[in-house]
C-alpha cells in the first residue's frame, strides 16, 4: 500500500491491487470517494465553452455510454451505445427514440403556464404538441377519441385530417 498524509492524517491510499482511496483506508472500487464528515463529490470542470464527461464501456469502446455537460448551451446529454438518447436544458427535456430519429419533448418555462409535450417525426418536423397556455395541435393525421378503430361502425370519434369527423 501507499498511504499519502497530511497534518498526521491518512488522506489517500493506493492498495496493492491498485484500488484508490481518497477519505477512506479500505477503497472497495478502483476509485472510492468518501467524506466521514458531510457530502463527498467528484467535481469536473471544464472551460465555459467545453464539456465535461463522464464516459462508461469497454475495453472495445471506452465511451460507448457517457453523460456530459456542455456548458456552451448548459444542457446536460445521455449517450447510450454511442448515440444520444436524452438532452436535458433549462426550459426542456427531449428524449430520442432508439432508432435515433423519433424524438419526444417536454418543455415549458419555469412556473409559467406554457408547459408543453411535442412528438417529432424522424425528419424532425414537429406533429403533435400538447399545451398549456400554447395551441395544442396534431399535424399529419386522424385523431380518434373513445375508440382504439377509425373504422364507421366504433363507438367514438373521429377527426379525419381531411377535416371530416365520424361519430
Amino acid at each position: 500500500n501507499i498511504q499519502f498524509t497530511t497534518q498526521g492524517s491518512e488522506a489517500m491510499r493506493i492498495t496493492s491491487a491498485g484500488l484508490v482511496g481518497i477519505g477512506t483506508s479500505s477503497p472497495a472500487t478502483l476509485l472510492h470517494i468518501e467524506s466521514s464528515s458531510g457530502n463527498g463529490s467528484l467535481q469536473l470542470t471544464s472551460s465555459t465553452s467545453g464539456t465535461s464527461f463522464i464516459n462508461m464501456g469497454d475495453t472495445g469502446d471506452a465511451d460507448i455510454g457517457q453523460i456530459s455537460y456542455v456548458n456552451s448551451d448548459n444542457t446536460m446529454r445521455f449517450t447510450v451505445n454511442a448515440s444520444e438518447r436524452m438532452r436535458i436544458s433549462a426550459g426542456s427535456t427531449t428524449f430520442k427514440a432508439p432508432d435515433g430519429g423519433s424524438r419526444y419533448l417536454f418543455g415549458g418555462t419555469g412556473n409559467s403556464d406554457n408547459a408543453e409535450l411535442s412528438l417529432y417525426n424522424s425528419s424532425d418536423a414537429q406533429k403533435v404538441r400538447i399545451g398549456a397556455g400554447v395551441d395544442s395541435f396534431f399535424n399529419g393525421g386522424n385523431v380518434t377519441v373513445g375508440k382504439t378503430d377509425t373504422g364507421s361502425d366504433v363507438v367514438g370519434c373521429t377527426l379525419r385530417a381531411t377535416g371530416q369527423a365520424s361519430f
